[in-house]
């Protein structure tokens, strides 16, 4: 199986393309549903020392376009940085969240052809969990070639979590190493930085992330008992998460 086939398989497989396609909705609708993803990220503590690591990479006031810029994860701090960032979002309903919470420039489109002809080449360019495109390769082209100075992607790293696996059953876990692969084919050369984030999520949060469960909410609990990963806090019930990051650098 080729690098790219690989990903796409990876692809369809997880969750979210799953409901895009059986459900025939765009990524907008799909992320007004998920109302909760800002909150998640709240708790969760991402980017965390991402952002400290790509600010020491890039020079001051450089212009960066964030490419599935979300909720501002990533766009917000550097733009607080001083940097000039460009936020391209499929989700209009995302950017109006973005929008409200600091000065960025805001573009609502898929980063494609006519995105790429539109917007002027960046001094960086920036997609953390937003390779949503099945042509992998010709984005990761794109994205690279934008970014006069380099570039910057992040991805999962790490296991899948089990208690996805017990929610709705094993399915591939697509990560960081299918872009390196195709990194690789290109014969592009790239720096990894990894990054661990221990969180807890309340427990009604956490059945949201594990959305499109087969079990009762009774058999979770007694998973995540048995796994010891419920605590009380503040009459909160909590449910501990690990999760694992990694940032691909590409300096050109």
């Amino acid at each position: 199986m080729s690098d790219e086939a690989a990903w796409v398989t990876a692809l369809n497989a997880c969750t979210y393309h799953k409901i895009l396609k059986e459900r025939q909705i765009s990524h907008d609708k799909f992320w007004r549903e998920y109302g909760l993803y800002d909150e998640m990220i709240r708790h969760s503590g991402y980017p965390g020392e991402i952002v400290p690591t790509i600010l020491s990479r890039i020079e001051p006031e450089s212009t960066i376009l964030d490419i599935g810029a979300g909720t501002g994860a990533f766009a917000i701090p550097l733009a607080e940085a001083g940097h000039h960032v460009i936020a391209l979002d499929p989700s209009e309903y995302h950017l109006s969240i973005l929008k409200s919470k600091g000065e960025c420039e805001m573009i609502c489109s898929l980063w494609d052809e006519k995105a790429a002809g539109e917007i002027p080449p960046v001094d960086y360019t920036l997609a953390a969990y937003s390779f949503i495109d099945e042509g992998i390769t010709s984005f990761l082209r794109r994205a690279i070639n934008h970014g006069k100075k380099g570039s910057f992607f992040i991805y999962r790293a790490g296991e899948r979590d089990p208690l996805l696996d017990f929610a709705s059953g094993p399915a591939e876990q697509i990560s960081y190493r299918h872009i390196t692969a195709i990194l690789e084919a290109l014969g592009i050369e790239y720096l990894l930085d990894g990054f661990i984030r221990n969180f807890h999520l309340p427990f009604e949060l956490a059945l949201k992330r594990a959305r499109n469960t087969l079990r009762t909410e009774e058999e979770i609990v007694s998973f995540l008992r048995d796994h010891q990963r419920l605590h009380m806090e503040k009459e909160i019930l909590q449910v501990a998460f690990r999760d694992e990051d990694m940032l691909i650098t590409i300096k050109r």
